[in-house]
């Protein structure tokens, strides 16, 4: 796992579910967020954020 995702590197993703709430034809729609993982120690650390 130190190999892969170890040393300094900071991996980025999107992240995508479904959201609650019906978008205007009240059907789901899909949320999708960047995440930010960065592993050291044997363990992952995730950050995000919300901007609107």
């Amino acid at each position: 796992m130190e190999e892969l995702c170890g040393n300094g590197k900071e991996e980025v993703i999107a992240l995508a579910t479904m959201s609650l709430s019906p978008n205007a034809v009240c059907s789901p729609r899909p949320a999708v967020r960047m995440v930010c993982a960065y592993y050291e120690n044997g363990i992952f650390y995730v950050s995000t954020d919300v901007k609107k």
